[in-house]
């Protein structure tokens, strides 16, 4: 109990601001007072203030424990995501390079058979882009040839064609391939 053994009465407590009220009862327990019950009186104990010297917070062992289990935590899952991104880079260059193929091809395609026949009959099989263009009567072959040229990943990257003659012998069927990196297509042009 609190500093006088003899219970006092709830109509004593004077009005009081709140921190008077507060230092109050700091030193009075409510059980000090006649006919004190927990449910009737409304009270509420003042909250117990900590010493100055003590702060709130984290300690850097809890900060460096906290740091250390995200750290395992986070290695699995990372560990987790290396194929996907290393298959997203590749499907993308792959993408890449597929579309820029057949973008030549199709630049090839739109001239005549009788072109790629007179450039295989000329150069041989390997086409050199700037002599094709030459061959098909452009303005400025080297330009037309330099469209063919495009950056990637700081990189620079250049088709590379050749034309087959897939007619045995008969003539009349050409196969054109185009190489760009490791990806090839390839279609057959035929005279008609």
């Amino acid at each position: 109990m609190g500093q006088n053994t003899e219970p006092k009465k709830l109509s004593q407590i004077p009005e009081l601001e709140d921190q008077e009220l507060e230092r109050f009862w700091e030193e009075h327990e409510p059980e000090d007072f006649e006919g004190w019950k927990e449910n009737d009186l409304k009270f509420q104990r003042p909250v117990q203030k900590k010493d100055s010297t003590s702060e709130s917070g984290f300690t850097l062992i809890e900060i460096v424990m906290a740091v250390l289990l995200l750290a395992i935590a986070i290695a699995p899952i990372l560990a987790a995501f290396k194929p996907a991104l290393f298959a997203t880079s590749g499907e993308e260059e792959l993408s890449v390079f597929t579309h820029r193929a057949r973008g030549t091809l199709n630049r090839l395609m739109t001239f005549d058979f009788q072109v790629h026949q007179d450039y295989l009959d000329a150069y041989g099989s390997t086409v050199d882009l700037e002599d094709f263009f030459e061959v098909a009567g452009a303005e400025d072959p080297s330009d037309e040839a330099g469209k063919e040229t495009f950056p990637f990943k700081g990189d620079s990257y250049t088709p590379t064609v050749t034309i087959t003659d897939q007619s045995s012998g008969a003539g009349g069927l050409l196969e054109i391939t185009v190489t760009v990196a490791n990806v090839s297509v390839q279609t057959l042009k035929a005279e008609y």
